[in-house]
């Protein structure tokens, strides 16, 4: 083994320091990819497929609502500034909303 000063019997520095040891192999080590889809991965994607067109769907669909102006924003009486409704008072300003939710 050749005695670098960055290495040990066991492996590398790197390898020492993080209490792992380095395997080194006499052959050439193989990975053989396997090609074949099977049952599971195939709902997997067909599920994956309809979740993106789902979800795609609702953003054009609100997209194209709000380009139509369909949608309003709820504006504060007081200050004019876009504001929800759901804590029963403006977060700008902090004056009651008339139609809030109780």
């Amino acid at each position: 083994m050749d005695d670098a000063p960055d290495q040990d019997e066991h492996g590398s520095e790197i390898a020492k320091s993080l209490g792992t040891r380095v395997l080194r192999c006499r052959r050439p080590v193989r990975i053989v990819q396997d090609d074949r889809v099977d049952s599971e991965t195939l709902i997997r994607d067909g599920l994956e497929l309809l979740f993106v067109i789902a979800v795609g769907g609702m953003l054009f669909s609100a997209i194209r609502r709000l380009r139509r102006g369909e949608i309003q924003v709820y504006r504060c009486p007081e200050c004019e500034r876009p504001t929800t409704r759901a804590n029963g008072i403006c977060k700008h300003c902090s004056a009651p909303l008339p139609d809030a939710p109780a």
